[in-house]
């Protein structure tokens, strides 16, 4: 959750999502965000970056992977994907 919230303030700041993943790696596990970051920055879409670093639950994978649609405004798509982990959480 705390990298979707990451993710959704880096948007609005009107970061891009490719920057807001490679922040995220530089701070997050190593290996893992660094790897995601790496395969994104070479043309990989954010939910395949994201589902390739290994950190994110099934629930979380589902809820992410249909903002691979570049015409989707992932700011509008991570609402949803936030407000279902807050409310199991």
């Amino acid at each position: 959750m705390a990298i979707l919230l990451s993710i959704r303030g880096g948007l609005t700041s009107g970061f891009t999502v490719q920057r807001c993943i490679s922040q995220i790696a530089k701070v997050g596990p190593a290996g893992n965000w660094e790897a995601a970051a790496s395969k994104y920055e070479v043309g990989s879409s954010l939910a395949q970056a994201l589902l390739t670093s290994g950190a994110f639950s099934s629930e979380v994978q589902l809820l992410i992977g249909f903002m691979d649609d570049h015409q989707v405004n992932p700011v509008q798509q991570l609402d949803p994907a936030i407000d279902f982990l807050k409310s199991i959480l």
